[in-house]
């Protein structure tokens, strides 16, 4: 990018064609698209709202990404094709670093009086997300396993950051 731009949380499409990522350019936060490798990026979505964290559907279809465009940053989805947004999460904390597993569901971290991961379908209300962590620290970053049943993190609960590992079929 020039001068002053900064292009930031890339994301590879699953079929390997494409890459998403965030342009911080002037004070805005926009989505963008280029063809791998080598190809020219081009604006996804631009607006008057922070948007960030894009990442990839299992089809290579949609985006889940963080937008302010309902006040308080949460997840929206935008199909790739169309252009046409719609809201995932209300929460009135903030939610950020989204990840869609090979199946279409997501992790993501939630910011209220404590930092913890949630897991649900793309497809369903927030209000069945299931929250995976419950600690008075913070945990962040959650990574899906290719097979789902695991999620990988950071958290600060032994007092330094370090990796965590869940398995989700018994929660351990």
């Amino acid at each position: 990018p020039a001068p002053g731009v900064q292009d930031l949380y890339a994301s590879w499409s699953p079929d390997g064609r494409r890459i998403a990522f965030e342009r911080r350019a002037r004070g805005s936060q926009s989505l963008y698209l280029m063809t791998a490798p080598e190809g020219e990026p081009e604006v996804l979505l631009a607006d008057e709202y922070a948007n960030s964290f894009p990442a990839w559907s299992p089809h290579s279809e949609r985006l889940v990404f963080v937008s302010t465009r309902g006040g308080a940053r949460n997840l929206w989805e935008i199909d790739v094709r169309s252009r046409r947004v719609h809201q995932l999460t209300s929460s009135a904390g903030v939610t950020t670093l989204p990840v869609v597993s090979a199946d279409g569901q997501i992790a993501y971290t939630e910011y209220s009086h404590q930092v913890d991961l949630y897991w649900g379908a793309v497809d369903q209300p927030q209000e069945t997300h299931q929250r995976l962590t419950s600690h008075t620290r913070n945990n962040f970053g959650g990574r899906v396993s290719p097979d789902g049943r695991h999620v990988a993190y950071h958290s600060d609960r032994s007092g330094d950051y370090e990796i965590w590992l869940l398995d989700r079929d018994t929660g351990s």
